[in-house]
């Protein structure tokens, strides 16, 4: 009895994107994870560099101690890496600017509300005598955070 890709996948539970996410992890370990006496006999890091120099390249290779494995680095563009940064810092720099923009705006909606003294507000109010005596007695009852 043969068995299809979908009938294994649902008696394994495996979601076809976490299947993808498996096939791709398997991909780059097969294409992008090499021992050092690999990068090195078979000039693949000299080719890697030389790739790198010649394009823009987003790849990352790692390159591991086949009798060590935390003995591990990562190659990658620097060139891409770099125009990363500058992008990044362009993007910050931009943020700044338009929060700056909005806290003068905001600023400027300050200055254009009319000020007025406590007197001029509570004028404003209409309070009568018998209010005003009310609040000034129960004055250390109210707590204003």
């Amino acid at each position: 009895m043969e068995l299809s890709n979908e009938y294994v996948r649902q008696r394994q539970k495996i979601e076809p994107e976490q299947e993808e996410a498996n096939l791709e992890g398997i991909q780059f370990f097969m294409n992008n994870v090499m021992n050092i006496s690999e990068a090195t006999r078979k000039n693949k890091l000299a080719e890697i560099l030389e790739n790198f120099a010649v394009k823009q390249d987003k790849k990352v290779y790692v390159i591991q101690n086949s009798k060590k494995k935390e003995a591990a680095g990562v190659v990658s563009s620097l060139k891409h890496y770099l125009d990363r940064e500058k992008m990044l810092r362009e993007l910050q720099d931009e943020v700044l600017r338009l929060s700056e923009e909005v806290l003068l705006l905001k600023v400027q909606v300050r200055e254009d509300q009319p000020t007025l003294t406590l007197a001029e507000a509570m004028q404003k109010m209409n309070f009568d005598e018998a209010e005003l005596k009310d609040i000034f007695d129960n004055a250390d009852e109210v707590k204003i955070d």
